[in-house]
């Protein structure tokens, strides 16, 4: 089966993506997160921040990605110019907004099914301490679509479709 994403001794396949973000994109919804929402994603490049910004487009939320190391000032300087309702990450730290890891957002639902259609209105809105040294969000002016790819093929997964 084809393999969507894989970092050090984890593989997902496309269909196998699509499952666990659903649930991971129900977890969110639970802890608040709503269409339009920034999601603030502190993960290292890894399975699970694919999984987190698959899940956050899945509700039409916008990936709000930032350093996993980023200083917790910083951090909290970030989260407060977005007014995300959570932060994602894997390391517990004190923060303004509740911090919620990956597995607790995918423990939250045993539920793979497909959810609502949805589009975000920015497929991703990174920072930059920019020349003043305050926090600024680089929104992007592109809705969070995929051209050219037919729904259904999210729906039932790359692995499902035959050539």
């Amino acid at each position: 089966m084809p393999c969507a994403v894989s970092c050090e001794d984890v593989a997902l396949t496309w269909s196998q993506l699509h499952r666990r973000s659903n649930r991971m994109a129900r977890g969110m919804a639970a802890n608040g997160v709503r269409h339009g929402d920034f999601v603030t994603i502190a993960l290292p490049n890894s399975v699970a921040f694919i999984e987190a910004c698959y899940a956050a487009w899945k509700l039409g939320a916008v990936p709000q990605p930032v350093s996993s190391r980023l200083p917790l000032a910083e951090l909290n300087a970030i989260v407060e110019l977005a007014e995300t309702p959570i932060v994602v990450s894997n390391v517990p730290f004190a923060c303004a907004k509740p911090v919620v890891s990956s597995a607790a957002l995918l423990d939250a639902s045993k539920d793979e099914s497909d959810l609502p259609d949805a589009v975000s209105p920015s497929w991703k809105a990174p920072t930059s301490g920019g020349s003043t040294g305050r926090p600024k969000l680089i929104v992007s002016g592109t809705a969070g679509l995929v051209d050219g790819v037919s729904p259904a093929f999210w729906r039932i997964g790359a692995d499902d479709v035959v050539a």
